[in-house]
């Protein structure tokens, strides 16, 4: 009985430390003036450049792969003259996930996705065709 009771605590105890989730960081960086932002990812060391974007167009991206914001860093507004206005956003993205996932895999592939979707969509609005 000893034994029985020894190797289910064992069991459940190796189950609990390879079930544990663990938690990925990414960082999002916007610079630029007027809507539309120069939108950097940087990941494991590695920068994705994403173009001008919004930046509640990309927050939804992110959303949609699971990211939720961790912190807000470096939010500054320079203000040249009364024109032009130089922002720059530094956001801290965090998502759990299990042991042997690849979180950044899932999001490129997705933001990628959806950004090939809008540039197909904002070309056929140019030419004028209704899909």
């Amino acid at each position: 009985m000893k034994k029985l009771i020894a190797l289910l605590a064992a069991m459940a105890i190796a189950g609990s430390i390879s079930a544990q989730n663990k938690t990925a960081y990414l960082d999002l960086y916007q610079r630029g003036g007027a809507m539309h932002l120069k939108t950097t990812l940087i990941f494991n060391n590695r920068p994705v450049y994403l173009g001008k974007k919004n930046l509640g167009e990309v927050l939804n991206m992110l959303a949609e792969s699971g990211w939720e914001i961790d912190k807000t860093l470096n939010v500054r507004r320079v203000c040249w003259f009364w024109p032009f206005t130089r922002h720059k956003f530094h956001f801290v993205l965090k998502k759990e996930y299990q042991a042997g996932e690849n979180p950044f895999e899932q999001t490129l592939t997705n933001v990628i996705k959806r950004l090939q979707q809008k540039e197909d969509q904002d070309y056929d609005q140019a030419i004028g065709c209704d899909s």
